[in-house]
């Protein structure tokens, strides 16, 4: 299997139906192929968790991440004030999840909790046949400190990682953003 991705874009409807035919709206566009990680976007709101946890009883186990947004979107819409959800389909891809909280107050601490399981920093960093590695990165949009942030992640996973993401945001209104991991707001 190759890597493969199927999204949605799912506006209106109550916050559970939103969640739920997310899932099932991208689930039909990777084609049967079970995800091995989901990323989504919402708007920022009370709903945020109805609608994650509307994700995560379709999906099971899957990892899942994302963050608030001020617009929503995928390869062929975009929208505002919905929820964006990509299934990522991977057999060359392993995923492990590592959360940070509290970076604004102490960067290196959380840089240190968000990766202590991650590959780079064990012993069996370089395997046979896996060509890299890629961190998926979602920070407070509001917290700021995002370069210190990215400079420490550089230094304690050796520039080991392709570092990607973007900062959580609140559709302009500059009040609150999330991060979230599984059906758990952060």
């Amino acid at each position: 299997m190759t890597t493969t991705m199927g999204s949605a874009l799912i506006e209106g409807m109550t916050p559970e139906e939103r969640g739920r035919h997310a899932v099932l709206e991208a689930r039909m566009h990777l084609g049967g192929v079970s995800p091995t990680l989901a990323v989504a976007f919402l708007s920022e709101g009370p709903d945020m968790e109805v609608v994650l946890r509307a994700i995560r009883a379709e999906l099971g186990d899957v990892p899942l991440v994302g963050c608030s947004s001020s617009g929503e979107f995928t390869d062929d819409k975009c929208g505002l004030g919905g929820v964006s959800l990509s299934l990522i389909a991977s057999d060359r891809m392993e995923v492990r999840i590592g959360v940070g909280e509290g970076y604004a107050e102490d960067i290196q601490g959380s840089v240190e909790r968000a990766t202590a399981g991650f590959a780079a920093r064990t012993s069996n960093a370089i395997r046979p046949g896996w060509r890299g590695r890629t961190l998926l990165l979602f920070v407070d949009g509001l917290a700021g400190k995002a370069e210190p942030l990215v400079d420490e992640l550089i230094s304690i996973t050796g520039m080991q990682y392709q570092l990607f993401g973007g900062a959580a945001a609140d559709q302009v209104r500059f009040e609150k953003t999330c991060v979230f991991h599984g059906d758990q707001v952060i």
